[in-house]
């Protein structure tokens, strides 16, 4: 992969992780993925999580996953022992730092109005997904985004486009 992303000296704010340096937490885990939530209050970002719990219990090797998300420690904890699992790596980055460094794409106003999103918004509905009020700290603008590290180096990457936009999970796994 050509892309380059600078993880050198960032300092992040998480739970269960072996160093507050970003680049140590890389280099700690020969194969990792970072994932990029919008907010944990997002249908989406709930169902991505669904889905990545999923794919762990159906492979007990699966890689580690980091999430990182807006909201605050206490609040992500929460989120991921209903969620995922206890003890689940995540990182608080209310300030985004991690998110504008990775390159995270923003929504635009106008894209809750592309069929694509509509479409989107409905059929996670149909199977009980809900989005839920978010607190003024967290971004509703923000989008997701995917990263798979091996030995300390950016494998794969996906940036999402709207809200909803997720990675072929089959390309991380397969």
């Amino acid at each position: 992969m050509a892309e380059d992303i600078s993880i050198e000296g960032i300092k992040v704010h998480g739970m269960h992780l072996p160093s507050d340096d970003f680049s140590e937490i890389i280099q700690h885990f020969p194969l990792v993925i970072i994932h990029f939530l919008r907010h944990l209050n997002c249908m989406f970002c709930k169902h991505s999580v669904d889905e990545l719990k999923k794919l762990v219990e159906k492979n007990p090797k699966f890689p580690p996953i980091i999430f990182v998300h807006t909201s605050d420690l206490e609040k992500g904890e929460k989120f991921f022992e209903k969620r995922f699992f206890p003890n689940t790596l995540h990182i608080s980055d209310p300030e985004q730092v991690l998110y504008k460094r990775f390159k995270i794409n923003r929504m635009t106003p106008s894209q809750f109005f592309l069929p694509t999103f509509l479409k989107r918004v409905v059929d996670l509905t149909f199977k009980g997904y809900k989005n839920e009020s978010y607190s003024g700290k967290e971004d509703p603008m923000v989008l997701s985004g995917t990263f798979v590290f091996f030995q300390g180096k950016l494998k794969w990457s996906h940036r999402a486009e709207l809200p909803g936009d997720e990675p072929n999970w089959a390309k991380i796994t397969g």
